[in-house]
């Protein structure tokens, strides 16, 4: 009886790994599909530099992963994804912050956003320089944000084809 136990309990304690592995592989596959690399958020995060319009929707991407990703539900078991995945939501969030309080849409598009000062040719040069480097760190973060992405989708590929 007490063998027949075990036998039980030793077969269900090896089914864990499996069940989180699946889990995980589910989840990786959910991440590749709703934020892919050829996603128009992932194009603007490499290719794009903040000084210039951009169309609103260079955003979907983005933030539907922060909104959706920073929870519980979407937590990976493999502690390796884990931390890229945290870290990825993290810059995200750090990115949308600091990119609103640069951002306005432009006033005859609202489709497209400006970091363009509304009265820039009367501000000082202390607040033109202000926002030059902010937007060099925004570029800078977007960038990150883009090689953390990479980083999550090369780990994800790769428990994929495990």
């Amino acid at each position: 009886m007490i063998k027949a136990i075990i036998n039980l309990l030793t077969s269900i304690i090896q089914k864990i790994p499996i069940k989180k592995c699946l889990e995980d592989k589910n989840l990786g596959e959910l991440f590749l599909k709703e934020f892919p690399s050829n996603s128009e958020s992932c194009i603007f995060l490499r290719d794009y530099d903040i000084s210039d319009p951009f169309p609103s929707s260079s955003f979907d991407a983005i933030e539907n992963f922060m909104n959706k990703w920073d929870n519980t539900e979407h937590i990976f078991f493999n502690r390796k994804l884990e931390k890229i995945r945290r870290n990825l939501v993290n810059k995200i969030k750090n990115f949308i912050t600091e990119l609103s309080l640069l951002i306005r849409p432009l006033p005859n598009n609202i489709n497209f956003y400006t970091t363009e000062l509304k009265y820039a040719d009367i501000a000082s040069d202390e607040v033109l320089l202000k926002e030059k480097n902010m937007i060099k760190n925004l570029n800078k973060i977007a960038t990150k944000i883009y090689e953390c992405h990479q980083k999550l989708t090369k780990e994800v590929r790769k428990l994929l084809n495990s």
